[in-house]
């Protein structure tokens, strides 16, 4: 489902499934079409960093030099990338690539119904690789920050009395948690405006929706304030949310790092 293609035939998807990952909701006027897809990235693009994230702080505490090579290419090539730049290189660079690159065979609902068959990525698709990819190198440098604060002596512990996988999730993970917590919901926030650039990929979210109906009606202050709104309620949400869960921790009688950086 992470791949369009052109045509219907063999498809075995339902249409909602290819419109919802094309960035258009059937049924749904505009604005509403465009804030449900603006949330279904942000989740995507969270779900995501927070997967990459996870793997790449475990490549860089790795005690193979070849792995910690590899998570600090990563984490040093995606921050120095721009979020805009990235966007355009998915969608338009990586996209001919993968149209450049015929398969031997179909596949159906990921290849075109012709051949030769290319893979065709849905704008909606390539928002959530690059803003995953992009937050997933400032999430590994948080989620390693946490896991190098818990006392080396904890985890030589369970290491004693359960296998590597088991002490990652019992152990490392939840008091790693509690840790980065202010820190992960501050990149969640982030990660929440930086959001309103996919519209430069053609996916009509609620940032290029707002710009369509300003250009429109020529109400430029009242849209743009109520997209400012939109996004400000969003980041208060999530900011309410990080005070909850700090609440629900301190009870456990465990301490909270403050945030290490703002956006």
């Amino acid at each position: 489902m992470l791949f369009l293609y052109n045509g219907d035939a063999g498809n075995p998807f339902p249409s909602i499934f290819r419109r919802t990952l094309d960035g258009r909701i059937p049924d749904q006027s505009i604005m509403e079409s465009a804030i449900i897809t603006t949330v279904l990235v942000i989740m995507g693009g969270l779900i995501l960093s927070l997967v990459v994230g996870i793997f790449i702080a475990i490549f860089q505490l790795s005690r193979f030099t070849s792995l910690r090579f590899l998570g600090a290419v990563y984490v040093e090539t995606f921050r120095g990338l721009p979020i805009y730049v990235t966007l355009l290189f998915v969608y338009f660079g990586v996209r001919a690539l993968l149209k450049a690159l015929p398969l031997p065979f179909e596949i159906p609902g990921i290849t075109a119904d012709e051949a030769p068959f290319s893979i065709s990525l849905s704008p909606f698709v390539s928002a959530i690789i690059a803003l995953g990819c992009c937050y997933g190198a400032y999430m590994s440098e948080v989620v390693r920050a946490g896991i190098s604060a818990i006392p080396p002596e904890e985890i030589e512990a369970a290491s004693l009395e359960a296998g590597r996988a088991q002490v990652y999730l019992h152990v490392i993970f939840p008091q790693a948690l509690r840790i980065i917590l202010p820190a992960l919901v501050n990149e969640c926030i982030a990660l929440t405006k930086d959001s309103s650039l996919v519209g430069a990929i053609t996916l009509i979210d609620i940032t290029r929706s707002a710009d369509i109906y300003a250009r429109s009606t020529f109400l430029y202050f009242e849209t743009f304030s109520a997209l400012a709104l939109m996004y400000l309620f969003i980041s208060l949400l999530l900011s309410r949310l990080q005070r909850t869960l700090e609440g629900v921790f301190r009870k456990d009688r465990l301490v909270v790092a403050p945030a290490p950086r703002t956006t």
